[in-house]
């Protein structure tokens, strides 16, 4: 019954809530209590007396144990020595039970720890006062709860709080507390050390309070005083247990990760107004757990419950809570700077004789959180000076002798880099990083440790920093080429360059006359295969692919190669692998259709690329064959996705992108041909004036709309893929976009504009600030930062653009090897988010009048199967509301009573209604639950509400999420009874 209540807590009551929590406090003291304690009594205690308030804890489980015991006076009982026979198999298996079926999903519904605001007329009946209401039960009961708890987890904690008032009510509950802390009871408690350990685990991984999003009406957060003390009290419990009584490190670690659990959801002090100061205090008492703990163990879970509880805390990067951020910053900063200065011997190594490498590691593990948080755009004001320190000591530490120092440091740098557009834009920086780079490279030689990677050991700040600065790529380019011994090593390198700066390996290959006769392995074949994007290579053909990759040729190798000259446009060498090997290899069907499907694709795309706009109806017509093969290949395998265990409520096909792209790619081209015939239509015509009628003329018109639809859809595409998509798939999906965009806005200013406007050449000449920071030096985006140049330059004062400007920047687009994403060859399906809509009435139909509020409830559970690169910490739901028709009269009611729906569908009308963005925080469990408020409706009719739900990031972006498509039909009558 208690799990049945979990699942529909999201609709009860204040008052059916708080007798769902009094039963559960009551349960789970008899089973703390099996033989000593009369759980009735306790039980009625909440509800007996309404002119009396609740008595304490203490006295009420006095009074229950009392009744069991004559002989027992109040607050004295005696000390049970624990046996095994006390802890028996029957009672400890229904305990086990309790937790998982019944206390769990409910502490983890989100609702069971809320105290509830009392309103005016609660506290009275008539005249007289009534002092027990579903508002002291529930506050009660809770606060019991987490007492009890906090009591079976360490029976003698500390007896201070954090939390100092002067109030009396905070001098009483304080004096509770102190009494319950030195008190008997928890020796009486039937309990082992395991079961110790089970609580933690439910309170690290179940305990939830309910975040300000979930509360209604008559629902406030939990700062409610007495709430607040227990959980002070719990948190207590737990530190006490990490730090006294845990028997193993692992433990410890449990009883860390509740208590962070409990900070994170809503366990702070009972002052609401100043979270931020209890935050800071937090943030610092588990920093000095870092660096006073003894034990690596400890310190990497603290210091990954801190980096959870910060993201948690702030949610998303613009809506942080500056103060803390603030403090977080100079506090981490100042302790690697001290450690880094106490760690420096003989000059400028580092050495781990002082501070152990796990410790840096976790404040590395932290900072690196940290600065997903870190507002950019603010941080070159007060907080420079602080970020410039923290990013130089972090670069310091490449110099560490521990590789995994080195690791995580590098992983650090790449991520500030990745958020900072200004550090490398400084040479001192660029100077700096690339010396540190180089003398952590030859550390690693000069230890002589054959087991360690170097290149991974450095990856991720060369990645990051080369697509930063460009400087900065070829000197650390040039320093491989002239060091390293091994030409494979050179070619490794070369190939994690090639793919963000082609330029600069071309221009390091040619100074040093490197050609691809010399045999570097699929490495060297990979980076002249990157290197294709913004120049051809003549010496590039199969058969000297073949000849570079020596005896390292296999069928799954070649895949390789074939899926990096998608990624990188070379679609000559991946029609070739596929017609000269992979396809004769084929053995299966599915295989086989894959492999031919893709082979149509890449000579389509060669032809493109070759010949130009005379290439395109070839090109189609193997693009479609390739779409028809692709939609076979999803109908084979769309059952068995549907139906795996790990799919519960259903799947995206593991084909479902690649048809999108596809069908995308073929509105692109046959848009393209269609704006060159009206292009070179339109300069044949001696007058230049189109009559408002004719076909050319509504071609120029919907020409900009359709490639600005075409935009929409591929943003669709990203914003529902993104979420599963490495960072070139990304970086392929804006391109396009931008692409898109670009030719609606030249065909919109080529035809439509007048000329002598200043602001439409700066339009296209100037390179949008939308486009993100990585993608700045990928070459589509220079392609089109070149167009929007020269078609700027093709205007005058006095003359817009010419329609041969434009033709010649469709011809452009049309050579230019566009990467395909990388994630198009990842056939994995993603499950859908299963979501419900529930509204007053139950029935199919929402039936309100004109004028009054729409409320309705959206609930659903994100599987555990639903992974994603990016992490998100909110869902969020976008409501359309559309018209549909109006009213039936009672003719065709009589004809349509059945299913009204059909007379509705039949007079659609498609106007559309944008709502408010509701958001709400997304539970661990994956549950989520939206209260949506629609604006009153005044016109009489049938409407629907289509809602989309999606995610929103740490760095605010907004996502997709893969649902079934929620509709609400409304209707909106003057006649409906209120």
């Amino acid at each position: 019954m208690i799990q049945e209540a979990s699942i529909l807590s999201d609709y009860m009551t204040a008052t059916e809530l708080s007798i769902v929590t009094s039963i559960c406090t009551t349960l789970f003291l008899s089973y703390l209590l099996p033989t000593h304690c009369n759980p009735t009594l306790f039980l009625r205690a909440y509800y007996e007396n309404n002119k009396h308030p609740i008595a304490s804890l203490e006295d009420r489980l006095a009074i229950a144990l009392t009744n069991v015991y004559r002989n027992v006076s109040l607050g004295l009982l005696p000390h049970y020595q624990h046996t095994p026979s006390c802890h028996d198999d029957i009672t400890a298996s229904s305990f086990y039970r309790f937790l998982e079926y019944g206390l769990g999903p409910y502490l983890s519904c989100g609702k069971a720890l809320v105290t509830h605001q009392a309103n005016n007329s609660n506290g009275q009946i008539g005249n007289k006062k009534r002092y027990t209401t579903h508002v002291d039960i529930a506050s009660a009961a809770t606060s019991d709860l987490l007492r009890l708890l906090s009591m079976a987890i360490c029976s003698c904690p500390s007896s201070r709080s954090e939390e100092n008032g002067d109030s009396n009510k905070q001098q009483q509950l304080q004096q509770e507390i102190d009494s319950l802390s030195t008190s008997t009871f928890p020796y009486t408690f039937n309990l082992v050390y395991t079961d110790k350990l089970r609580l933690i685990r439910l309170c690290a991984e179940d305990l939830i309070l309910l975040p300000r999003q979930y509360c209604k009406t008559d629902l406030a957060s939990n700062a409610d005083s007495t709430t607040s003390q227990a959980m002070a009290e719990l948190r207590r419990s737990l530190l006490t247990f990490a730090s006294r009584e845990s028997q193993s490190e692992h433990d410890a670690c449990l009883a860390y990760k509740a208590y962070i659990n409990i900070i994170a959801w809503g366990g702070g002090g009972g002052d609401d107004d100043k979270p931020s100061h209890f935050i800071s205090m937090e943030f610092q008492r588990l920093l000095d757990i870092i660096l006073k703990s003894k034990s690596s163990i400890v310190s990497a879970a603290v210091s990954d419950g801190l980096s959870d509880l910060m993201k948690q805390y702030n949610r998303m990067k613009f809506n942080t809570d500056k103060s803390f951020i603030s403090n977080a910053l100079s506090r981490l900063m100042e302790c690697v700077r001290e450690r880094v200065q106490s760690c420096k011997k003989e000059g400028d190594a580092v050495t781990d004789q002082v501070c152990k490498p796990d410790v840096f590691t976790a404040l590395l593990r932290v900072t690196e959180s940290l600065i997903h948080l870190l507002p950019m755009h603010e941080m070159r004001g007060n907080g420079d000076h602080y970020w410039n320190q923290l990013l130089y000591n972090v670069s310091i530490l490449l110099l560490h002798p521990s590789i995994s120092v080195v690791e995580k440091a590098s992983e650090c740098l790449a991520t500030a880099f990745s958020y900072d557009q200004h550090y490398l834009e400084d040479v001192t920086n660029v100077k700096h990083l690339y010396h540190i780079t180089k003398e952590c490279i030859e550390n690693i030689h000069r230890d002589g440790n054959e087991q360690v990677d170097t290149i991974d050991c450095v990856k991720g700040v060369i990645y990051t920093a080369s697509r930063k600065s460009g400087t900065y790529a070829f000197h650390i380019l040039s320093y491989y080429f002239d060091k390293m011994e091994s030409r494979q090593i050179f070619w490794r390198v070369a190939s994690i360059f090639a793919p963000v700066q082609p330029r600069i390996v071309i221009r390091v290959l040619k100074i040093n006359s490197i050609t691809m006769e010399d045999e570097g392995g699929i490495h060297q074949v990979f980076t002249v295969l990157s290197c294709t994007l913004v120049q051809r290579n003549e010496q590039l053909s199969f058969d000297s692919i073949i000849k570079s990759l020596g005896n390292c040729v296999n069928n799954w190798t070649l895949y390789g190669i074939m899926r990096h000259s998608f990624v990188c446009g070379s679609f000559g060498i991946a029609r070739q692998v596929l017609e000269e090997r992979l396809i004769k290899n084929s053995i299966q069907q599915c295989n086989f259709l894959w492999l031919s499907s893709l082979a149509r694709l890449a000579a389509g795309e060669e032809m493109l690329r070759n010949e130009g706009c005379a290439a395109i109806p070839s090109c189609l017509t193997n693009i479609n064959a390739c779409h028809s093969m692709l939609l076979s290949l999803a109908s084979l395998t769309s059952r068995d996705d549907n139906n795996h265990q790990s799919f519960p409520f259903g799947c995206l096909g593991r084909f479902d992108f690649q048809v999108e792209w596809l069908m995308a790619r073929i509105e692109f081209l046959q848009l393209i041909k269609t704006a060159r015939g009206v292009c070179v239509e339109y300069i044949m015509l001696t007058a230049k004036n189109v009559s408002g009628n004719s076909r050319i003329r509504l071609h120029l018109k919907n020409l900009p709309k359709c490639f600005a639809m075409l935009v929409s859809r591929y943003m669709k595409l990203y914003r529902l893929f993104g979420l599963h998509f490495c960072h070139q798939s990304c970086s392929a999906l804006r391109g396009m976009i931008s692409m898109c965009s670009f030719l609606s806005e030249m065909i919109d200013l080529v035809f439509h504009k007048k000329p002598s406007s200043k602001n439409d050449a700066a339009k296209l000449h100037v390179e949008k600030e939308e486009v993100p920071i990585g993608d700045k030096h990928h070459p589509m985006t220079i392609l089109l930062s070149q167009l929007r140049s020269r078609a700027a330059q093709a205007q005058t004062e006095t003359e817009p653009i010419e329609p041969e400007v434009l033709l010649e920047v469709m011809d452009t687009l049309l050579k230019y090897p566009v990467p395909f994403p990388r994630q198009t060859f990842v056939m994995k399906p993603i499950p859908l988010i299963h979501s419900t809509t529930i509204h007053y009435g139950g029935s199919e139909m929402m039936d309100v009048a004109p004028g009054m509020p729409i409320k309705f409830m959206l609930s659903g559970v994100v599987p555990e199967a639903f992974s994603t690169k990016v992490s998100f910490y909110e869902v969020v739901a976008w409501p359309v509301v559309c018209f549909i028709g109006p009213l039936l009269d009672e003719e065709e009611y009589d004809q349509n009573e059945d299913n009204p729906s059909n007379s509705i569908n039949g007079k659609a009308n498609k106007s559309k209604i944008k709502a408010d963005t509701t958001i709400t925080d997304l539970l661990p469990s994956g549950r989520f639950v939206l209260d949506i408020c629609l604006a009153p409706i005044v016109d009489e009719g049938y409407y629907t509400v289509d809602i989309q739900l999606g995610c929103r990031d740490v760095c605010c972006h907004h996502w997709h999420l893969p649902s079934q498509n929620k509709q609400v039909l409304i209707c909106v009558n003057g006649k409906t009874e209120m």
